[in-house]
C-alpha cells in the first residue's frame, strides 16, 4: 500500500512557453512550493540567478525576471520575506529586481490587520530597501492591469524590487476546511454582500459598449470549454521524478563556485 504524505496537490509547479505572431516567445515557469509558507522566495531568486548566469543575461538581467506572490500576513510576518528582499542590491545575490505581488485579503488566516502587524500597510516592510509600492483596488480591473504594467516597466528600467499591494478580500476560507465566519462573523457578513470582480467587470464592459451580451456569452463558453479539457487531461497525467531535474542542474556540481 502506497501512502502519499506530501502537501496539497496544487503546490506543484509547471512550465509553459507561449509563442507570439512576431516570432518571439516567452516562458513562464512556476516552481513547486513544498509549503504553505514563504520558503519558496529564496529558491525562486536562486534559480533565476543561476539561469541569468547560464543564459548570459548579465549584467542587465532583463531577460529572466522573478515574480513572487505573497499573502498579506505572510509578507509582514515571515522573516524569510525580508531576508530575501534585503539581498536585492548585493552583487553576489542580486537578480536585477523582483516583482512582489501581495494578494492582500486583509485577514491572516483568522487575524485582522490591526491584530497582526504594527505597520499601517503590510507592504511597509519594503520601505527598508526604498522599493516603490503600488496600492491598488483588486475590484478595479483596469487599474490592476495598469499597475502591473507600470511595475514591470519600473523593474526593467531600474532593476530594482517593486511591490504591488493588491487589496481585495477572501470570499471563502483559508482552505477547504476553514469557515471564516466562525472567527470573523461581522467581516464575512460584508464579504457575502460583495459582487464578484468578474461580474463587476462584465457589467462595466456591457455598460460602456465595449462588448455585447452575445460576445460575453461566447467568451464564457470558450473559457469553460478550455478548463473542462484541461480537467479531463489531468485525470490521466502521470508525474515522473525526472521531470523535475535537468542536465543543467547536474552539471552545476562540477563547476567551481569561484568561476561564477
Amino acid at each position: 500500500m502506497q501512502v502519499n504524505s506530501g502537501d496539497v496537490k496544487y503546490h506543484l509547479g509547471t512550465s509553459y512557453t507561449r509563442d507570439y505572431p512576431d516570432g518571439k516567445s516567452m516562458t513562464v515557469e512556476i516552481l513547486a512550493n513544498p509549503s504553505h509558507l514563504e520558503c519558496i522566495n529564496p529558491v525562486t531568486m536562486g534559480k533565476v540567478r543561476a539561469e541569468q548566469h547560464y543564459s548570459h543575461d548579465e549584467p542587465k538581467r532583463n531577460g529572466i525576471v522573478p515574480i513572487l506572490i505573497h499573502g498579506d500576513a505572510a509578507f509582514s510576518g515571515q522573516g524569510v520575506v525580508y531576508e530575501s528582499m534585503q539581498m536585492q542590491g548585493l552583487p553576489r545575490y542580486t537578480v536585477g529586481g523582483t516583482i512582489h505581488v501581495v494578494v492582500n485579503n486583509q485577514i491572516g488566516f483568522t487575524t485582522t490587520p490591526n491584530k497582526g502587524r504594527s505597520a499601517t500597510y503590510c507592504s511597509d516592510l519594503a520601505k527598508a530597501i526604498n522599493a516603490p509600492i503600488f496600492h491598488v483596488n483588486a475590484d478595479s480591473m483596469e487599474d490592476v492591469a495598469f499597475t502591473f504594467k507600470a511595475a514591470a516597466e519600473y523593474r526593467q528600467t531600474f532593476n530594482h524590487d517593486v511591490i504591488i499591494d493588491l487589496i481585495g478580500y477572501r470570499k471563502m476560507g483559508h482552505n477547504e476546511l476553514d469557515q471564516p465566519s466562525f472567527t470573523q462573523p461581522f467581516m464575512y457578513k460584508q464579504v457575502a454582500k460583495m459582487k464578484p470582480v468578474a461580474r463587476l467587470y462584465e457589467e462595466q464592459l456591457l455598460a460602456n459598449g465595449t462588448i455585447t451580451p452575445e460576445q460575453l456569452a461566447e467568451m464564457k463558453r470558450f473559457c469553460w470549454d478550455e478548463m473542462e479539457k484541461a480537467y479531463a487531461k489531468s485525470k490521466t497525467l502521470e508525474y515522473k521524478a525526472e521531470d523535475w531535474m535537468t542536465e543543467d542542474w547536474e552539471a552545476i556540481k562540477l563547476i567551481d563556485c569561484y568561476d561564477m
